[in-house]
């Protein structure tokens, strides 16, 4: 009986883990997003984004450890390089790195997200 109550446990604490790490996918695919978005609108507004950009730079770092345990880490690289070399381009080339940087975090939520075809 034992048995088939740390199996329970086991599966409880497995489903616990599963919802957490979908939460905390899309809480931060969700904030990228917002970041980037924001900083778009800066750039076509004509305004200054280096406070926007030390912001994304600052929630990447907040959300990078968790992450790489998560996501594949040539995506997270990628994605840590995009935002750092934010600073060094013109707004054009801003624009250019920033759906890049849309895409790699979308394509990060659909390869984390739970569907039948990331299980089996």
């Amino acid at each position: 009986m034992k048995r088939i109550w740390y199996a329970v446990a086991f599966l409880l604490i497995s489903i616990g883990i599963c919802i957490g790490e979908q939460v905390f996918v899309k809480n931060v695919s969700q904030t990228l997003n917002n970041d980037i978005y924001k900083i778009e609108c800066e750039i076509n507004a004509e305004q200054n984004t280096d406070e926007s950009i030390d912001k994304i730079n600052a929630d990447y770092e907040k959300f990078e450890s968790k992450l790489e345990v998560i996501c594949d880490n040539s995506q997270t690289i990628e994605l840590k390089t995009n935002f750092i070399e934010l600073k060094n381009l013109d707004d054009a080339e801003k624009i250019k790195a920033l759906a890049e940087a849309r895409a790699l975090v979308e394509t990060m939520y659909k390869n984390q997200k739970l569907s039948l075809t990331n299980i089996l």
